[in-house]
Order: structure tokens, then sequence, then C-alpha cells
């Protein structure tokens, strides 16, 4: 029978849980802002550069190597985000930054996963984060309280399974790996968020989007290559 006791969950890192997950909740937050402001595209692109932030985050509080590829990298990184936002030349939306905070947060929070994932199990990290989260968000949901059509239930339902296998299956890669070499990988959603965005929101391809979206994916290319021209190099 599937049990998960005390001895799972519970940890020695209480505050740093509680931390992890308030920042969590505002980097959710702040990208539901981006994702209903500016097209799908163009959010996923700048959340992209999550696993440079992380990189940086990583080599500061993790002591995980920041060597010559990295470094290449995340300028490469801040490249494609300068080709997406064009500076000068298109207008900013404010929703933008609010998503480049968002990568900034979620960064974090993998910092902070990689902390502790030593010594808790992923089951432990999941269960804080709905222990945390939930009040949190019924808080501010409960006055303006909906309850989701018929129809939309089993896509609630849908979204609740796959957000849950999502965090474990990152909380248990960062059991074996490094926090800046794991986070690259979720770079595979690009081209299937905007085909779906195009296709069912009918929200243009911005070739710009794309250009700098690649150019941050090279730089997380290299950031991985940095890892494995140092294999014995760790995050402990």
């Amino acid at each position: 029978m599937f049990f998960i006791g005390w001895d799972t969950i519970r940890t020695q890192f209480v505050g740093r849980h509680v931390i992890r997950n308030i920042i969590h909740f505002l980097a959710t937050y702040l990208w539901f802002f981006g994702i209903v402001s500016i097209p799908m595209a163009e959010v996923f692109a700048l959340e992209f550069t999550t696993p440079l932030w992380t990189a940086i985050l990583a080599a500061v509080f993790l002591r995980e190597r920041f060597g010559t590829w990295r470094v290449i990298g995340t300028l490469l990184g801040f490249v494609g985000v300068l080709v997406i936002l064009r500076p000068g030349i298109a207008m900013i939306h404010p929703a933008a930054f609010a998503v480049i905070g968002s990568a900034i947060m979620l960064a974090t929070m993998y910092v902070l996963t990689k902390s502790v994932i030593a010594y808790d199990s992923p089951w432990t990290i999941l269960f804080w984060m709905n222990l945390v989260q939930l009040p949190i968000s019924l808080t501010f949901a409960i006055p303006d309280w909906t309850w989701p059509s018929t129809p939309l239930i089993p896509w609630v339902l849908l979204v609740g399974v796959a957000g849950f296998g999502i965090h474990y299956s990152i909380s248990k890669a960062l059991v074996y790996a490094d926090a800046s070499l794991v986070v690259p990988f979720d770079f595979f959603r690009l081209p299937l968020i905007a085909v779906v965005a195009w296709f069912l929101y009918n929200e243009a391809l911005d070739p710009f989007v794309f250009i700098g979206a690649m150019i941050i994916v090279c730089g997380n290319v290299l950031n991985v290559r940095g890892k494995r021209t140092n294999p014995n190099v760790t995050g402990q």
C-alpha cells in the first residue's frame, strides 16, 4: 500500500522551505501576469533565462563551478533577451519585466531546492510546497472564488497532475546533478509552445522571439558543455 509517513516528509529546514515557497508563489503570480499580457512565445522565451540566473546564483550560493563556458553562455543568454525585447526599437511591455522577475525568482527557488535536496526527499519538497502555498493561494482566491465549469474540470485536474509531476521530476533530478545542469533541459518546450499559441490563440510567430530564444538556448548549451568538460565538479 502506498503511504508517505512523517519520516518521509520531515525536515530540518522549515524556514528555508517557507522562503522557497513564498518565492515560488510570487514567481508563479508574475508568470501568469505575463501570460495574459504578452504573447505566449515571448513569455516562454523570457522565462528561458531561468537557467542563466540559476547558473549565477548556484555559483554564488552553492559554489557550483562558473567557468569560461558558463560565462559565455550567460552572456549569450542576455544577448538573446535583448534581441527579444529590442530596447530602443520596440516598446517594451511592463509584463516582460514581470516575466524576467519571475525567471529570477524561479532560479532562486531551484537553488534553494538544491540546497536541501541532499537531506530532504522530493516528497518533502512537494509536501511543504502544498503546505505553504495552499493557504496563501486560498487567501487571495476566496474573495473572488468562482467554481470552474464542468467542461473545464478535467483540464484543471490535468494541470494539477502535470504540475505535481513536473515538481517531483525536477526535485528528483536535482538529487543527481547540479542545478545549473538540470534546469536548461526545460528549453525543449519553446517550439511546441510557439506552435500551440499560434494554432489555438492565433498569436503571431514573431521572428525576433525565435532568434532571441535560439541565442538563449545556445547559451544554455554552452552552460551544459561547461559542466560536461568538468565532470568531477559538483555543487556539494
